[in-house]
């Protein structure tokens, strides 16, 4: 049986943990934006570019359900 008041505290440290996470996330974006916009527009470039974009959309739709899945809530 879980304790009602430990389940509280994880989800509270998970949902500020999910929180930052997303976070810094999005700030990883803005720092590729910038450096992609300031580098040379080779085919190679763009790719790479645009993959590291996927993978940042993938892990950011994968944590948001998980969490919720789980009742996380970030805060």
């Amino acid at each position: 049986m879980v304790d009602p008041d430990d389940l509280f505290l994880v989800n509270g440290v998970l949902g500020l943990d999910v929180s930052g996470f997303l976070t810094r996330i999005k700030y990883y974006q803005s720092m590729l934006n910038s450096t992609v916009s300031k580098c040379s527009q080779d085919g190679a470039t763009v790719a790479k570019g645009q993959e590291i974009t996927r993978i940042f959309r993938e892990v950011t739709a994968l944590v948001q359900s998980k969490a919720t899945r789980m009742g996380v809530i970030p805060q």
